[in-house]
Parts: C-alpha cells; structure tokens; sequence
C-alpha cells in the first residue's frame, strides 16, 4: 500500500470507527446541480403530396440544478434502506433539418433547417436504496445502491411548417415549435453521502449519486426520441437525526 492510501485508510478509520446503530434514521434535504449534459437525436418520417418526408432532429440540454428530500432507517447494524426523491430541470435546444416533398414531381424533395432555443428537460425520480453506513464521533459515510423511478418531460420538435409559392422548388420553414412529451422509465442508482454533525440530531452533508435509465419519448406525428436519464448529481444540504 502506497503513503498516500495509507494515510486516506487512516483518516477515514479516525473519522468513521463503527457501523450506525440499528433502529436509527435521519431526513435530509439537499440543493443539487446535475453534471451531465443530455444530447440525443431521431429521424421521423411523414406523408405529404404521396410521398414521404423526413426530418432529423438533434437535442443538447446542458445540466441543471434541483433538489432531493430522503428518509433513512437503520434496520440493523449499519444495514437500512432509503427512500428519496429528486428533481432537476436542464435549460436546451434543438436544431433540425427536413425533407419536403414537391407537390408537383415525385422525388424532388425540398430541404430545408430550422432550429429553436429555449426548450426545457425536466426529470423528477424517485430513488430506493440499500444503505451501508459507519460513523464516529463527529462523521459518518453511508454507500447506497438500488432502483429508480424516473419520470422525463421534455419539449421535442412539433412538426415543422413551412410556406412555399409556385413552381414550389423551395420553401421557407416557419419559426419551429415545440409540444411537450413525457414517460416513466425504472433504471438505477448508487453513490455516497458524507454527514458531519454540528449538533446531536443535526449535520451538513455532501452527497454525489449516479443514475440512470433511457427513456423512449413520443413525438410527432409518429416518431421516436430516446432520452438517457439520470447522470451525476453532486449537492449538500442539511441532515436530520432521530
């Protein structure tokens, strides 16, 4: 073992020295800010002039901040389960190009690109975990792991309208607009919180949790968009002991 391991191995016995106690919990609530950013993509097809057209679509929403409530119990030396809930809103855009067919010729379609900022990703999930924690005098380190309920509502691309005038071999694509779709998808979770008391039933702590899960959102008219869910969340916030 290298100096360097050593001396984390021993700070970490000096601050954390025994598992938590069973029949003890603690309530939290904690700031968060998301790190991932999502970037997903689809192509959909529509029926125009009896042909079909396309659109491709690319989505960037950067990360976002939140916020988690959770309740823990201990059901026996350092073992307990938890229950939280958490929620975070991401800021985006879309951008988009499109295949339109001519009214008048078969297979002389029309291109053209749109884009729209200001659309929004909101993810609320609701985690359930199995707990392991250690504590010492002042601190105490918990890992848990488990399943996600994840709930996605996101804005995606209405169908582009655009105008076009005779002989029809352009068009001019419309201020693009968004609808906005949801879906529940179970994926996972796991991650660490560090508790350090400022009282007998009070403590500051910081947490970082990666989940995940991908899920498949509708869009129109008959289209398909994945969204990979979750990612690594970071925040602190305040602890409650009972």
């Amino acid at each position: 073992m290298t100096r360097a391991r050593l001396g984390i191995a021993l700070a970490v016995a000096t601050f954390v020295t025994a598992p938590a106690r069973a029949g003890e919990g603690r309530a939290w609530a904690s700031g968060v800010f998301n790190t991932a950013k999502v970037e997903a993509s689809e192509s959909r097809d529509f029926r125009e002039f009896a042909e079909d057209g396309s659109v491709d679509v690319d989505y960037a929403f950067d990360g976002g901040p939140g916020g988690e409530i959770g309740i823990e119990y201990r059901l026996k030396s350092g073992i307990g389960l938890q229950v939280a809930a958490a929620f975070g809103t991401r800021d985006g855009s879309l951008r988009y190009t499109a295949a339109f067919p001519h009214p008048l010729y078969l297979n002389r379609h029309r291109t053209a690109s749109g884009e729209q900022d200001g659309v929004s990703l909101t993810e609320t999930a609701i985690h359930f975990d199995f707990v392991y924690g250690k504590r010492g005098p002042k601190w105490e380190v918990v890992g848990f792991a488990g399943a996600t309920l994840f709930n996605v509502e996101a804005d995606v691309l209405d169908r582009p309208q655009y105008t076009h005038a005779y002989p029809y071999d352009s068009v001019s694509v419309l201020p693009a607009t968004a609808v906005s779709r949801s879906a529940s998808k179970v994926g996972f979770n796991a991650g660490l919180s560090v508790d350090y008391r400022v009282g007998a039933k009070f403590a500051i702590g910081v947490q970082g949790r990666f989940s995940g899960a991908t899920v498949e959102l509708d869009t129109p008219p008959e289209g398909t968009l994945e969204i990979d869910a979750g990612g690594f969340a970071i925040g602190a916030g305040v602890r409650l002991y009972f």
